[in-house]
């Protein structure tokens, strides 16, 4: 595993898929902001006759978080030749204020939180950086790391934008990479760095789908949270090699998706894996599994919901309606971080109300209140091992 800071670009930047972006050589759209965070521009028109570069960026999303160096170099290297940085987010002005006690920025920082600009410029996926002129034509779009001094320099000198090099399929500083299937055609962007341990800022986690891609991003997590997150497996289900130590990363992949979902995330286990150089094994072990068995089935709440389910919280209290009874134990394994096994085919949808932080308590309003007992076991079951490339070769 690396210590030092690992920053790996997958880029199959042929084309952008996924949205539908203004044309470059036109009139750009207009930038509608709701409020200015930082570094307000005043007068009545305050982009007009100036170069900008526009950054849609949010704090959750790691990848917008590491170009901030990047960007804050160039906004300084180029503060006197009219050029203006302005990073737009959608999110709340408290939100983004936080954020800006911890990482400076030294653009401007807007908000737009209707989202009127992020629909006029087209954007599904962040970072996504624009380049509009003094007359106010879109010149360029793409990564922010693509906008390198160099690009912007010969911009301002001669008007014409440089061509961008594109990377190889794979450009990388770890040769864990290589060892594997990590250059699938499917992948349309990734980049992974190690965390800075003083960035305490908390970004959002996880994985979801859009209609063309299924996103992965991860802000500061162990290998471990990151399995356990993509599978949707309970830690306990995990076993990490004494040798991996507890190094936490910044993480963005993107996946196309005509493959299922189900494919991508298997995909997004085996780069991410390969990058931070380790490899993930099924392997049986003798783990703590909670034994589910319905005790009392008077208890149940049968659910008005025949056809589909739903979850929310309402402050520490977890809410759900419709959910097959045989689909509970995958429900509590992945609030709980604990392993259920439940062997009764008998399924029918049920309510339940569960404390979402506290599996004793939980334990016990589960066999009180609906009549559903779970006892601890020691059972041998299939688990993932995460294990360094080294001991396996």
């Amino acid at each position: 595993m690396r210590q030092k800071l690992m920053f790996v670009l997958f880029l199959v930047w042929t084309s952008l898929l996924f949205a539908d972006f203004p044309k470059v050589g036109k009139k750009a759209p207009r930038i509608d902001i709701g409020k200015w965070v930082t570094g307000k521009i005043e007068g009545k028109n305050p982009f007009v006759g100036k170069t900008i570069i526009l950054e849609f960026w949010a704090t959750w999303c790691a990848p917008c978080v590491a170009a901030i160096p990047h960007l804050n170099e160039l906004a300084t290297k180029f503060a006197n030749r009219n050029v203006v940085f302005v990073s737009i987010t959608g999110e709340t002005r408290s939100v983004v204020e936080e954020f800006l006690k911890k990482k400076q920025m030294k653009s401007s920082v807007v908000i737009d939180k209707e989202r009127n600009t992020y629909g006029a410029y087209g954007v599904t996926g962040i970072p996504h950086t624009f380049l509009i002129d003094t007359q106010g034509i879109l010149r360029w779009h793409g990564y922010p790391t693509e906008l390198t001094e160099q690009f912007l320099a010969e911009f301002l000198r001669s008007g014409v934008v440089p061509k961008v090099i594109e990377p190889p399929k794979l450009v990388t500083l770890s040769e864990n990479l290589l060892r594997g299937k990590a250059d699938s055609n499917n992948v349309f962007l990734f980049s992974i760095s190690t965390a800075d341990p003083k960035d305490t800022t908390r970004g959002w986690s996880g994985w979801s789908s859009g209609r063309d891609f299924v996103d992965f991003q991860f802000h500061s997590k162990s290998t471990l949270e990151m399995m356990s997150t993509i599978l949707r497996i309970p830690i306990a289900r995990i076993r990490v090699s004494d040798t991996i130590n507890d190094q936490r990363y910044d993480v963005r992949l993107r996946i196309r998706t005509p493959i299922p979902i189900d494919s991508a995330k298997e995909e997004a286990v085996q780069i991410i894996s390969r990058a931070a150089g380790f490899r993930v094994k099924k392997i049986k072990d003798s783990i703590k599994v909670q034994s589910m068995k319905v005790q009392n089935p008077g208890k149940l709440k049968k659910s008005v919901l025949t056809t589909s389910s739903h979850i929310s919280r309402a402050g520490n209290i977890w809410i759900a309606s419709g959910i097959p009874l045989d689909a509970l134990p995958k429900y509590l394994e992945n609030l709980y971080q604990i392993v259920v096994s439940y062997h009764d085919t008998t399924s029918f949808r049920c309510d339940f109300e569960l404390p979402a932080d506290d599996f004793q308590k939980a334990k016990t309003i589960l066999q009180d209140h609906y009549g559903i007992l779970l006892k601890d076991n020691l059972q041998e079951a299939e688990v993932l091992k995460l294990e360094p490339y080294e001991n396996n070769r």
